[in-house]
């Protein structure tokens, strides 16, 4: 089973899963410079 089955085989079986399609976009927090070490690790 792949994550997102069993991502969405856990939210189904919690009665959390959203059976729509489309809506917001989840934007979690990311704190500043969070991306600045995987970005390129090169030109640090």
């Amino acid at each position: 089973m792949d994550e997102e089955m069993l991502r969405d085989s856990a939210l189904a079986v919690s009665d959390l899963l959203v059976e729509k399609i489309g809506g917001p976009f989840a934007k979690p927090y990311q704190p500043p410079g969070l991306w600045e070490e995987v970005a390129m690790p090169e030109a640090a």
